[in-house]
């Protein structure tokens, strides 16, 4: 590694605000604002509103595939209501991070391969916190997304030490600290306690990332966010670093010391691959393709096979490798199943998720003109749920999910399709029900999750919900075969949704179903 002699390290001490990329104002604003406790909804909806560059950024991300909604959103107010002013919050943190980097003096190029990197770390970071059992796996995603914003702080600092990118990219992390302090006098990490006061990062965010590299996190619990970004960032070597068997090894290693073994690694990295690039889409960044898991193992076997033969134990780690390779090989035809139904269950209520929902609903609307039968679509939302999280916890919020889901699932028939679709927000498909079937369907789930006695802690909690439902017939506009399924399933959504609206404006725990007749064709 170079060594530049005529520059002095930096140091905390010297670095001056100007020094720092500079965010937006008006995106810091909303940072702070949509921190506090007590946000409003509509403040931050104005705030947002007099951006016109995050406006139309908020509204493109809550509009794309990463994040399900009934139908197209349109206006800001709606897109925070929707994804909730964490999410506000952590776009709009991507969003500055993104902003204040564009006028750095790091060549294109290597934006480009910070920010794949730094999506793919994002995305190890919220897979990892799904699996661990974490509830706030998007909280663990933007963990991910500035885990290394710090390094590239330096780079913008020490333009000279660009050339020593590639080099650097190719350590392991722990390997490239090091070196980065050698090269600047400061490391990423130290740069962290810096951005997170000049750009008003919480600290539920930059702890995590300011510790992510300490030497006890053998002690800390496993879902602990720290843990989970040190343990992403050696999964994001597995995609950088030279020495690809040694990094997957070393992500392997960490993972059975948390007592998580190959399967789980497996799982992860494929899951990757699987959602980073419509992750990098959702913030507005195209990255190349994440690598399989066997993509992977090859790269690594290929690495071991520039070992030399007579070093024998290198040698037997090869064919370790190889046979592993083989094995998973043999393995992966038997699993493809139980891994795609994995994909498509909502792991806290063990109903269907959107994506899921979205597949069968297509499906059933052309079953439903096929055959000419009836079909009904309810929307089910869990009345004043934040109220419930706010007052005895998302512990308790998560098990009212759980408690809920059961209920609907008793309560309907064996044929009809549930899923969670977003938040406490729940959908029931049901083929062949005429609007007085779907209308009574819904009024006994609507009284049995009255009576279904949720308690936590010993504590009785009343849980409510408001239904809205829809039936398409052939009646109605787009009742006659031939209107497109995804048309036909976009004014179904809104429909139902419009009722539950209607619901929730009449007092909630009750049952409104549109007329199906007044469907737009």
């Amino acid at each position: 590694m170079s060594n530049f002699v005529d520059e002095p390290p930096l140091s905390l001490d010297g670095l001056q605000p100007s020094d720092i990329p500079s965010p937006p104002q008006s995106c810091l604003r909303i940072v702070r604002a949509a921190s506090e406790e007590d946000f409003s909804f509509n403040n931050i909806a104005q705030m947002i509103s007099a951006d016109p560059a995050f406006t139309s950024e908020i509204l493109r991300t809550v509009n794309s595939p990463f994040y399900a909604s009934n139908g197209p959103v349109a206006t800001v107010n709606r897109a925070v209501f929707m994804i909730g002013g964490r999410s506000v919050r952590n776009l709009a943190l991507s969003f500055s991070v993104r902003e204040s980097l564009r006028s750095s003096r790091i060549p294109q190029m290597f934006m480009q391969q910070f920010w794949r990197q730094a999506v793919l770390r994002a995305t190890t970071c919220q897979q990892l916190a799904m699996a661990m059992g974490r509830t706030d796996a998007e909280e663990a995603f933007t963990v991910g997304l500035l885990q290394d914003v710090g390094f590239m702080v330096l780079l913008h600092l020490r333009p000279s030490r660009i050339t020593e990118w590639p080099q650097l990219m190719e350590m392991a992390p722990a390997e490239r600290l090091a070196a980065e302090s050698s090269l600047f006098g400061l490391t990423h990490v130290d740069v962290v306690s810096v951005l997170a006061e000049r750009w008003g990062i919480p600290a539920s965010l930059t702890q995590p990332i300011m510790h992510h590299h300490d030497v006890d996190l053998a002690q800390r619990p496993p879902s602990d966010l720290a843990c989970i970004a040190h343990a992403a960032d050696l999964a994001c070597a597995v995609y950088a670093c030279s020495d690809k068997a040694g990094a997957l090894k070393a992500f392997e290693d960490f993972l059975a010391t948390r007592g998580f073994g190959k399967d789980m690694v497996e799982g992860i990295l494929e899951q990757v691959s699987v959602r980073s690039e419509s992750a990098a889409a959702a913030l507005g960044i195209s990255i190349a393709p994440a690598p399989t898991y066997e993509q992977i193992l090859f790269a690594a076997n290929q690495t071991l096979m520039t070992i030399s033969d007579r070093e024998e134990e290198r040698a037997q780690m090869l064919q370790e490798l190889l046979r592993e390779k083989e094995q998973l090989a043999k393995q992966l035809e038997r699993t493809m199943s139980s891994l795609e139904e994995m994909a498509y269950l909502d792991p806290l209520t063990g109903l269907a998720n959107r994506r899921r929902f979205d597949e069968v609903f297509l499906r059933q609307v052309t079953r439903a003109h096929k055959e000419g039968l009836q079909l009904s679509l309810i929307l089910v939302d869990i009345d004043h749920f934040k109220l419930v999280n706010d007052t005895y916890g998302h512990p308790c919020g998560d098990n009212a999910l759980k408690a809920v889901a059961n209920t609907l699932m008793r309560s309907t028939r064996s044929t009809d399709h549930h899923a969670r679709i977003g938040g406490e927000e729940m959908a029931i498909l049901l083929l062949g029900a005429a609007p007085a079937v779907g209308q009574n369907i819904a009024e006994k789930a609507r009284l049995q999750i009255v009576n279904m006695g949720f308690a936590y802690h010993g504590i009785e909690i009343p849980v409510t919900a408001s239904f809205g439902g829809v039936t398409l017939e052939s009646t109605s506009p787009l009742g006659a075969a031939g209107a497109p399924p995804e048309l036909v399933a976009a004014r179904m959504m809104q429909a139902a949704d419009a009722a539950l609206y209607l619901a929730k404006q009449g007092g909630r725990n009750r049952v409104k179903w549109w007329n199906s007749t007044v469907l737009a064709s």
